[in-house]
């Protein structure tokens, strides 16, 4: 995400945070914001996609990138959570 966030970004933050109380207690929010210090060691799959060129914002679900720019698809997004969630 931008720092300080965008419009855009401020709405990829919402988006992605509506889904933390479909899932209570089994998935977590990490947001990064550009240019300052992570406080949690991302993903493999997040370190591996990121380079110095990003879409900002952009969004991940473990790892995969799912969202840049805009927003995606609400049930797009819901079904890939409710697979990993399955997976583990």
């Amino acid at each position: 995400m931008a720092s300080p966030p965008t419009a855009r970004c401020k709405a990829m933050i919402d988006f992605f945070e509506s889904f933390l109380s479909q899932f209570p207690g089994k998935i977590r929010l990490d947001i990064y914001y550009a240019g300052e210090p992570r406080y949690c060691t991302p993903s493999p799959g997040f370190q591996k996609e990121t380079g110095k060129i990003r879409r900002i914002p952009s969004g991940y679900v473990n790892g995969r990138n799912v969202a840049s720019k805009d927003l995606p698809d609400r049930d797009k997004i819901l079904a890939i959570i409710r697979n990993e969630i399955a997976s583990e």
